[in-house]
């Protein structure tokens, strides 16, 4: 399930509750709205009722495609979650502390199931401690009102909004509004949320909401989050269609100074960003289909959006700069020390392919064959050379993938023998042809042989 890219307008009545049921019907995929029945069904058959909640809700009634579904449960969400596991075929993995769990499926979609609950917090940043609730405290305890409405699940009751805090005026409004004033201070990563709310779906906060976000911005409420949690909230602004309106408005704010005040500078250029956009275009568009046509069977790769933003955000930051963006955000120091080393080759291969005369197959493998797709993208953002894009697209494409037709035991039988001489061999066909597919010539088995013969007898 994916976002659609245009900006819907917000609505300007109350869908019905048919049109609600309607609306989920089509908003994800047959096999997700079968599931979600099924739990609404277990629910109602444990005793309890569930419902979903939050950003579907409001994605919903906006009209988008539903991206996340979160379910909560008026009962034992743990018991739900054990029934449904059984049922649908899900894994599960349970947070009991929480009382939540996510359910992942064959076709790696995600349902999160939690109990309703009520939260306390010891200290600003930190994480709430929590207790069963009714679900009217389950929905005052969330970030803004627009994520504060309920949808039905109940068999007989499929599609019924519940909304308590008026989310579906806002919504109508385009408003985001806090449902308490101490909402910042109990958890200052909703300041990140309402940037990014205001940056894709044009919303802006009300009156006192603004205020309240304002002080604490002032009073550095950030600064108390964990770089965990940062870094969650960093991962999901990079995920974004286009990062880019909210990390200006974060920068604009203030709030960037919470990860490394050197963010303003080092955020992508406006031509970074526009290279960046088409990078992944491209990408996502042909390049993946291409580079599947070429992988070995089974090999399969994921790809991850945001990462591309977040080598291209690191590639702008100086080493030490770099260095402590990451220390501040907690990252391991072994993910910190490959970030660096997928940096520099980065870095060295921008250097060494930027001349066509060093643009050959083997050598734009030998500078590219470590870097992963994303690091790859962003080096994509990073050059004014088109020769150098070709040779990225080609690499990830294609040359990365080639095996030459002639096998071990084809030299072995030419005489070539066994150890560090058969596979210097080897190693010399396949940077044959890299450079020949580089090139646009054929290079099939019978030439791969006399090369081979060629080769040994010199």
């Amino acid at each position: 399930m994916t976002l659609t890219k245009s900006r819907a307008a917000t609505p300007t009545t109350v869908p019905t509750n048919c049109e609600l049921g309607a609306r989920l019907f089509q908003s994800v995929e047959r096999p997700t709205f079968r599931r979600i029945q099924t739990i609404g069904r277990l629910a109602d058959e444990l005793g309890g009722e569930a419902y979903l909640v939050g950003g579907c809700v409001r994605d919903l009634l906006l009209g988008r495609t539903v991206l996340d579904l979160d379910v909560v449960m008026e009962g034992d969400a743990l018991a739900l979650v054990e029934r449904a596991r059984e049922k649908l075929g899900a894994k599960a993995r349970v947070y009991a502390a929480f009382q939540t769990a996510t359910l992942s499926f064959p076709d790696h979609h995600k349902i999160d199931i939690a109990t309703a609950r009520r939260e306390s917090y010891a200290a600003s940043g930190h994480l709430p401690k929590v207790e069963p609730a009714p679900l009217p405290e389950d929905l005052r305890r969330r970030d803004f009102t627009v994520n504060a409405m309920a949808l039905r699940l109940k068999p007989r009751h499929l599609g019924e909004l519940v909304d308590e805090v008026g989310g579906m005026d806002d919504l109508r409004r385009g408003v985001i509004r806090i449902l308490h004033d101490a909402s910042f201070e109990d958890d200052p990563t909703r300041i990140l949320r309402a940037i990014r709310y205001k940056a894709r779906l044009g919303f802006s906060p009300d009156s006192r909401t603004r205020a309240l976000m304002r002080e604490a911005i002032r009073d550095h409420y950030l600064e108390r989050v964990s770089g965990h949690r940062l870094m969650t909230e960093l991962r999901r602004t990079l995920d974004e269609d286009d990062p880019m309106p909210a990390l200006n408005l974060m920068i604009r704010r203030g709030v960037h100074r919470a990860y490394h005040a050197d963010l303003a500078v080092a955020k992508p250029t406006p031509t970074q960003a526009r290279r960046m956009h088409d990078a992944i275009a491209w990408w996502t568009g042909e390049g993946a289909a291409l580079s599947r046509k070429s992988a070995p069977k089974g090999d399969d790769e994921t790809f991850h959006r945001w990462e591309c933003w977040w080598y291209l955000l690191l590639s702008n930051f100086d080493h030490l700069c770099a260095d402590q963006l990451m220390a501040r955000l907690e990252i391991s120091a072994k993910h910190s020390r490959r970030a660096h080393e997928r940096l520099a080759e980065m870095h060295q291969a921008q250097l060494e392919l930027r001349y066509s005369c060093r643009r050959t197959g083997s050598n734009i493998h030998a500078h590219l064959e470590h870097l992963p797709v994303e690091a790859a993208l962003a080096l994509m953002a990073k050059t004014s050379s088109p020769g150098l894009v070709h040779a990225v697209q080609t690499h990830l494409t294609t040359l990365r993938h080639l095996r030459p037709a002639l096998r071990g035991q084809d030299l072995l039988e030419m005489g070539v023998p066994r150890g560090k001489a058969l596979g210097k061999m080897q190693r010399a066909v396949l940077e044959e042809l890299r450079d020949r597919t580089y090139a646009g010539e054929g290079f099939r088995k019978a030439a791969q042989m006399r090369f081979a013969r060629t080769h040994f007898e010199s």
